[in-house]
């Protein structure tokens, strides 16, 4: 789910995901430079295929940390 304004994330649903994935992801932004792949596809309005998350480089090691 994205902000009134279509720019972060915000908390809409997951009640299964830890709350500590909620909170790092709670405001981040879907433009440049990207956080993960979510936030990519929301901006690029297409999937993004992520086939090895260990291997991935496009986005931050946190963003590792927290999907792995």
């Amino acid at each position: 789910m994205l902000d009134h304004r279509g720019k972060h994330f915000r908390r809409g649903g997951g009640a299964s995901l830890p709350e500590s994935y909620h909170k790092a992801l709670d405001f981040i932004s879907i433009h440049p430079p990207y956080f993960d792949a979510c936030g990519e596809a929301a901006h690029l309005a297409m999937p993004v295929i992520v086939p090895d998350i260990a291997a991935e480089t496009r986005w931050p090691e946190e963003w590792k940390a927290l999907v792995l």
